[in-house]
């Protein structure tokens, strides 16, 4: 058993690290989850602790050293917020097939995303455009709904529409995505709640490595001249690296090495 705990909070620190700079480290969560037992969906649920946890200390971070405008940043929070109580609703009775297919089709959209135009995430001065828009409401409403649906991979599609449609340097973006991410999981954990989906003792031990992870990541965020830059290359791996998991074709790689080389 202590096994599985220590294989949580190992999980729980490299997962904090990546969702911190960059986003869809929840889906490594999952796949842990599932792989100790849990059903999908109470995987999803039980990912949230550690979430919450994350997200608390990343933004005591960012805020301490001056990297969160909470005035700013209100236009984009309300309906993130909105849109994830509803993507929670939705969850709760949410399938693995269902699960799946839409990990894999959120995986290959925030590829394209990142590879569009990737001179403009490494940018390193804010040019505030688009804010108060019907359609940036609309944009953040749903990628709300994302976040409280599923969660995994939602901190790049917050981190796309604040940097290519808002303006946002990766710093500065990376601050107010783990603002949105605490604003919006708290309403998220409380209907998980309700619904009697969350495994308290995996997503304790989860939870403490993700608030760790998260402490290095917002640290190395701040005072890393190339945070921009490995934040850029960490995006690409983790998602290149999630459409194998997704997909399964990790599996039929090491299948494949396995006739051929054992």
């Amino acid at each position: 058993m202590w096994l599985t705990y220590l294989l949580l909070i190992f999980t729980g620190i490299v997962s904090g690290f990546v969702n911190t700079l960059a986003g869809s480290g929840s889906l490594i969560n999952l796949t842990v989850l599932m792989f100790v037992g849990l059903p999908a969906n109470i995987a999803n649920a039980t990912s949230r602790l550690g979430i919450l946890l994350q997200s608390i200390t990343g933004v005591w971070v960012f805020y301490k050293n001056g990297k969160i405008d909470l005035k700013k940043s209100i236009w984009f929070l309300i309906p993130m917020v909105l849109g994830a109580i509803f993507g929670a609703q939705t969850a709760s009775f949410l399938s693995e097939e269902a699960t799946k297919s839409s990990m894999a089709v959120m995986m290959f959209l925030m590829l394209f995303l990142i590879l569009l135009k990737p001179e403009k995430w490494l940018k390193e001065k804010s040019e505030i455009i688009n804010e108060k828009t019907v359609l940036n409401f609309i944009i953040f409403l749903v990628i709300g709904f994302y976040g409280g649906f599923l969660m995994s991979g939602v901190g790049i599609l917050i981190l796309a529409a604040l940097v290519l449609r808002s303006g946002y340097n990766l710093t500065e973006a990376n601050a107010l995505k783990i603002l949105a991410v605490f604003l919006f999981t708290v309403p998220v954990v409380c209907i998980f709640i309700f619904h009697k989906q969350i495994i308290w003792e995996y997503g304790f031990f989860m939870a403490i490595g993700q608030g760790i992870g998260a402490w290095f990541a917002a640290k190395f965020a701040i005072k890393s001249k190339s945070a921009n830059l490995w934040t850029h290359r960490l995006l690409i791996l983790v998602v290149l690296a999630s459409i194998l998991q997704i997909l399964e074709i990790d599996q039929w790689i090491l299948k494949l090495f396995y006739k051929i080389f054992v």
